[in-house]
């Protein structure tokens, strides 16, 4: 299974996401009531598939509920190289560590977070991932 804790912080939503046995940090926008490219992936259980396009390769998607790939609600929320806030839209951005830069929240290391990602999901899908508040 796939759990992601998160927490409220400074504009930001941060998060604890285990993996397989192995920890990573998260970060996303707040919640903004669902609003598509806006607001942080509503809570739930998703499945977690292989996803690729233009601009995002080799990572993975949320599907489930109202999220889904490409159309739905809410569609294309994906997990993908980000460190700060302002580098997800509706996303989950993972990283090795938590940090700050100038006062914000974000992740460190998100580039080997996302390799480290790859090699324990071979390209297969995972279910259940579950997000939730902690």
């Amino acid at each position: 299974m796939i759990d992601i804790a998160r927490t409220h912080h400074k504009g930001a939503v941060l998060s604890v996401v285990t993996i397989d046995g192995q920890t990573f940090y998260g970060i996303e926008r707040p919640w903004l009531d669902n609003r598509p490219l806006e607001s942080c992936i509503p809570t739930g259980e998703y499945a977690l598939v292989p996803y690729s396009s233009t601009k995002y390769s080799d990572v993975w998607a949320f599907v489930g509920g109202t999220v889904g790939v490409d159309r739905g609600e809410r569609y294309n929320c994906l997990i993908h190289i980000a460190n700060y806030v302002h580098d997800v839209v509706g996303c989950l951005g993972l990283g090795m560590k938590p940090g700050e830069k100038g006062g914000l929240p974000c992740v460190w290391s998100s580039g080997a977070a996302i390799a480290e990602l790859r090699r324990i999901l071979d390209g297969r899908p995972w279910t259940p991932t579950v997000i939730r508040w902690s």
